[in-house]
């Protein structure tokens, strides 16, 4: 349940940054989602765990702006609900490392 909440969040990121893109066939995270329910495409989609974690600080904005503009499929980011409720985004358990 939590890898497909974040795979939607990734899409719905995905959705609202492409939504000037739409044509005849949908937005670009609606053809996305479509071609990952089709069980007979053989198209191969690009997906960037935390963004572009080398060149940016992962999971940031500006990570996951540059694997947009790189023509990635999908954005995986690693959401976490804190002991008081609050929905943040961070890979770790801690910030230590970050």
């Amino acid at each position: 349940m939590k890898k497909l909440l974040i795979l939607l969040s990734g899409l719905l990121l995905l959705q609202t940054s492409c939504s000037h893109t739409e044509s005849v066939s949908g937005t670009r995270a609606e053809r996305v989602v479509s071609e990952i329910h089709d069980p007979s495409s053989n198209k191969v989609l690009v997906a960037c765990h935390r963004g572009d974690w080398r060149n940016w600080p992962e999971n940031s904005l500006a990570a996951i702006e540059s694997v947009i503009g790189m023509g990635a499929d999908i954005v995986e980011i690693d959401l976490a609900l804190t002991s008081d409720s609050v929905l943040v985004v961070c890979h770790d358990r801690t910030l230590n490392r970050t």
